[in-house]
């Protein structure tokens, strides 16, 4: 293993000065890795697509041991390693009790579970989700999974400026939402020290705690100092009825009876097809699509649409059936608009959709059957 060596020697050499016994530890378990390898390596590898890229490149195993052994602290793995040195990232929203339930785990999505098809008729409340798009094919068979929204903070407040594309909301008595200190800046807010976190993407994440609460705010479309700003001047009257900061208005919020009742989640990929759009001469005419529609029905709503102008580049808030709905121009897959109907949050992406067809097409939702197609019920 002479090449091997080689390049556990040249990142050694990437290291600061480190003890004698420091590259003894590091070296020890590069070996033991290497060893796993060679093992894993002479199985036999079925001739199936899933197995691609099953080994690593050996530079990133020695990558691992000499972090795990504290030689390298700069170097960030580029795959999940429990010994990466990785900077701070923003886990969700979850209430500071979440944290005593086992159910809930690290971040809100934790607490999803996809259920098979032989389990959905044992939950017939999840029934009215099952929507989709008849005049499209279906590319996999629809998931349905359940999730705790106990686990998921509801935000005590929204605040936006749709003309700007600025948005702040607000979430009191939550849990630390960062996976760890590190690359957080220091902030004075409120009269006390707080942490923020601001991604490449240009959002912000603020918390500090205030009499014993943690407070998180979400937001977008504001500079650092703007967001203290108006961070400062809020009433945050710990029994609700908060008012918006100047140039801003507040969102209604969803109506959630009990986050111990479990949610449901009903999503259904389509491909190629297309939908009759109304022309202005009373007739139709089928538009074909670029390809591909991802629909996805969600209860309870959590928050309002407007609170993706804290949290999504390029959201816009357009008028849909007389509620607003947030577009987003450049959703993974092509355009998306999301909306909230009762208590159930709707999602819509359509590949080469323009808003006007996006609109209609999420008209035309409507009752499915399990594999996603047809009237069933």
């Amino acid at each position: 293993m002479t090449q091997d060596r080689s390049v556990f020697d040249a990142l050694q050499a990437l290291a600061p000065q480190r003890s004698d016994q420091d590259l003894t530890a590091a070296r020890a378990m590069f070996d033991d890795l290497m060893e796993q390898e060679d093992k894993v390596r002479a199985l036999p590898v079925p001739r199936t697509p899933r197995a691609v890229h099953r080994l690593r490149p050996r530079t990133l195993v020695a990558s691992a041991a000499l972090v795990a052994a504290g030689v390298i602290v700069g170097i960030a793995l580029p795959f999940n390693s429990p010994q990466a040195p990785l900077p701070a990232s923003f886990m969700g929203a979850r209430p500071a009790a979440a944290d005593e339930l086992k159910q809930c785990g690290t971040h809100p999505d934790d607490s999803r579970r996809n259920l098979p098809e032989s389990e959905w008729a044992a939950h017939p409340e999840s029934e009215s989700l099952r929507v989709g798009l008849n005049s499209m094919q279906v590319l996999d068979h629809p998931l349905l999974a359940t999730w705790r929204p106990e686990c998921t903070a509801q935000p005590v407040a929204v605040f936006f400026d749709g003309s700007n594309g600025a948005g702040l909301t607000v979430y009191r008595d939550v849990a630390d939402p960062f996976s760890t200190a590190s690359g957080l800046s220091t902030v004075a807010v409120r009269g006390t020290d707080g942490q923020v976190l601001t991604p490449p993407s240009g959002f912000h994440f603020l918390t500090w705690q205030e009499s014993g609460v943690r407070w998180l705010v979400e937001a977008g479309g504001v500079s650092t100092s703007g967001l203290l700003d108006l961070v400062d001047a809020l009433d945050l009257d710990p029994s609700g009825g908060f008012s918006p900061p100047e140039g801003f208005s507040s969102a209604q919020l969803p109506v959630l009876t009990d986050a111990r009742t479990p949610g449901y989640v009903w999503s259904v990929q389509y491909g190629p097809g297309g939908v009759e759009e109304e022309q202005p001469d009373g007739g139709t005419k089928e538009v074909v699509l670029a390809g591909y529609a991802f629909v996805e029905a969600r209860t309870p709503a959590m928050d309002p649409v407007e609170a993706d102008l804290a949290r999504r580049p390029g959201v816009q808030l357009v008028r849909f059936d007389g509620r607003n709905a947030s577009y987003f121009p450049q959703e993974q897959g092509g355009a998306g608009l999301r909306w909230i109907e009762g208590s159930t949050t709707y999602r819509l992406v359509v590949a080469g959709a323009d808003l006007d067809q996006l609109l209609q097409i999420a008209r035309g939702l409507t009752p499915v059957g399990d594999d996603g197609t047809g009237v069933s019920r």
